[in-house]
């Protein structure tokens, strides 16, 4: 995790504790443009969305994260949750 895209993701978790939901989306999206294969900011980007109850868009990073690593057990989870509130539970399912 270098220099800035580092800080970027170390402020989006910082701002996670403070619950400030739309400033952390702003970091992990920065943190994501700079590095675009960071599967751990696509996993906390959707973790923002979610709290910002943005389900789909939740649902679009968890996916990108699991694309770059498609072991993360976070995002697989993550994914699963978000389906199951999307009332998918069969695609809930089939990802775990």
């Amino acid at each position: 995790m270098p220099g800035l895209t580092g800080a970027l993701y170390n402020q989006g978790n910082a701002l996670l504790d403070l619950d400030r939901a739309g400033r952390r989306l702003a970091s992990f999206d920065r943190a994501v443009t700079l590095q675009p294969d960071y599967a751990e900011a696509y996993n906390n980007r959707g973790n923002a969305l979610l709290r910002l109850g943005r389900l789909p868009a939740a649902l679009e990073s968890y996916r990108r994260a699991l694309t770059l690593q498609p072991d993360f057990g976070l995002a697989l989870g993550n994914c699963a949750h978000v389906l199951r509130q999307l009332k998918r539970p069969e695609e809930a399912l089939a990802i775990l």
